[in-house]
């Protein structure tokens, strides 16, 4: 009985973390932009009504990661190009154009910026 009465305190608060995580305006004040911008391409690319906790953390953790590695290749004004876009985004194929046209393209931008004074030298 004390295992049952465990698992479901231990169920509970998993599902009202969820609840408050969804809710909580508060946590996108905690949330790096990177993080901002991943858990809106979840919210509208991920598809099911209720997550799959046992993958969820590692995705967004790895979304994250890719995220300021993209922030770092295309710049400042690409990221937030792509975090304005997201914002505005309804649908995940919104979501992935505001992507590859901001860090995306930013990336590209600044390979070839360092083409050309490569050549230039």
């Amino acid at each position: 009985m004390k295992k049952i009465a465990g698992v479901a305190l231990v169920g509970a608060l998993v599902l009202g973390a969820i609840v408050v995580a969804k809710s909580a305006p508060s946590l996108s004040l905690v949330m790096s932009e990177e993080g901002k911008v991943c858990m809106r391409l979840g919210e509208l690319c991920d598809g099911r009504d209720t997550p799959d906790m046992s993958k969820a953390g590692a995705k967004f953790d790895e979304c994250v990661d890719d995220m300021k590695q993209a922030r770092k290749m295309s710049g400042e004004q690409a990221f937030a190009r792509t975090r304005s876009c997201m914002e505005e985004s309804k649908t995940c194929g919104a979501a992935t154009g505001c992507v590859i046209g901001g860090v995306g393209v930013g990336a590209v931008g600044e390979m070839l910026k360092g083409f050309g004074s490569a050549l230039s030298h």
